[in-house]
């Protein structure tokens, strides 16, 4: 079994942020899965590109830097696009 520090070693660095983060386990993993919802498997490229959907809207909803927005979900997929894009 890898410590925790072997598993941050397999991926480039990154500056710290969710995005970067996220970036750099899809330069690695893309293919694999990142999550299982009921069934359905996305993976870190999938979730990517769903965050940047979620990204597009908020934008063109005329969210911006700095906002402050309250979110209220359930479990779901989607909750996780939408924090990776709020981010």
């Amino acid at each position: 079994m890898l410590s925790p520090l072997d598993v941050l070693r397999l991926y480039p660095s990154h500056d710290g942020t969710m995005a970067s983060m996220l970036r750099s386990r899809v330069s690695v993993a893309g293919e694999r899965e990142f999550i299982l919802y009921q069934g359905r498997s996305y993976s870190y490229t999938q979730v990517l590109d769903e965050i940047g959907r979620v990204a597009a809207v908020l934008a063109a909803r005329g969210v911006k830097t700095d906002d402050r927005i309250g979110v209220m979900s359930l479990n779901h997929p989607s909750s996780v696009f939408l924090f990776f894009a709020l981010a």
